[in-house]
Order: C-alpha cells, then structure tokens, then sequence
C-alpha cells in the first residue's frame, strides 16, 4: 500500500472514532508518531486542526438528534477553555521524548481504568 493509502485510511479511522466520542486523536497521534515519524509536538498540532471539522460536523448531528447536555457540559467547556494555554506552555516546554512517554502513560492508564474500574451503566 502506499503511503496516501495508509494515511487516508488512517484518517477515517480517526475521524470515525473521534465522531463517536472515543479518542480518535489519540490514533491518529500513534499513528503520526509511530507510523508517519511525524514529531510528537507536531502531531498534536495536527490533530488539533484535524479535530476542528470532525468535531463541528459531530456537533450538529449530536444536535439534531437532540443528544446534546450544553447546561451539563458547560462547566467542562469553560474549564476546558481555561486550560488550554498552561496545557499549550507546558507541552512546548517538554522534550519531545518525554512528552511523548507521557501521552503513552496516559494511555495505558486510561485504557487498565476502562478494563478494570468503568461502571456499569444502568439500562434505565
């Protein structure tokens, strides 16, 4: 397969999962880091601006549908918002390697907490 293939699949892949609320960036910095050799600031970056559309998209069929919480997520998106600039310093301010074992860190820990302490939604 050649590369525009790989990339474009990967693309999708991303874009499909991340439209469903399920961490599609974090795939698609894996596959721009380990895959592309795309350096881990960098694939951020792009997966920051690969998210804009997807999410905007996501958002009005979210809407439509009548899913959306707004009230209940507004203190996430304001919060969010305020974090945004320390999350920006501080990662540009780390050594690419590090900030790298940090992203894998925090994967590994949230992928042994959705294995072993996720609650059990109720079917009501």
């Amino acid at each position: 397969m050649n590369d525009f293939l790989i990339a474009s699949l990967a693309g999708f892949f991303a874009a499909t999962i991340s439209s469903m609320g399920l961490g599609g960036g974090g795939v698609l910095i894996i596959y721009l880091t380990l895959f592309a050799g795309v350096p881990q600031m960098q694939a951020q970056g792009s997966n920051l601006l690969f998210f804009l559309p997807i999410a905007a998209l996501s958002l009005i069929i979210y809407y439509r549908r009548g899913v959306l919480q707004l009230k209940k997520n507004l203190p996430f998106i304001l919060y969010g918002l305020l974090g945004c600039l320390p999350g920006y310093l501080l990662a540009s301010r780390i050594n690419s390697e590090w900030l790298a074992r940090g992203f894998g860190a925090g994967l590994v820990l949230l992928g042994i907490s959705e294995l072993f302490f996720k609650k059990k939604e109720s079917s009501h």
